[in-house]
């Protein structure tokens, strides 16, 4: 059962995302909602462990972008050995959503253009 509450984007574009903490590369964003995202790589993020991380974007999409999330599941990928792993955003603010907004609507594959939702 899809228990997803929010529209899931894949990006076509390879997005990098580096835990701060680490100063590691975790991976690729693959895909994104407003509330998550799911990463595509070679480490195993740890399940249920809060991250600092950091989108890395190009200077002309906004520039590299911070968000705090938490590991839901790693599994193993359909690509030679990768690892897939989902985040949940901690508390998304509108100024995070917006700026996901963005980001689907730059780089996502279908080149659907997601609307920001009313928060009236």
């Amino acid at each position: 059962m899809n228990t997803r509450s929010n529209d899931r984007h894949h990006l076509g574009g390879e997005i990098p995302i580096v835990d701060i903490e680490t100063k590691e590369e975790l991976g690729f964003v693959c895909d994104l909602s407003l509330t998550g995202m799911m990463i595509i790589g070679d480490e195993a993020p740890v399940k249920g462990q809060r991250y600092n991380l950091t989108l890395n974007l190009k200077e002309a999409d906004g520039g590299p972008f911070n968000i705090v999330a938490t590991c839901r599941w790693v599994k193993m990928g359909d690509l030679d050995d990768t690892l897939e792993s989902g985040f949940l955003l901690e508390e998304p603010d509108e100024n995070t959503k917006e700026r996901m907004i963005n980001i689907a609507q730059q780089y996502d594959f279908f080149g659907e253009s997601p609307d920001l939702p009313d928060t009236e």
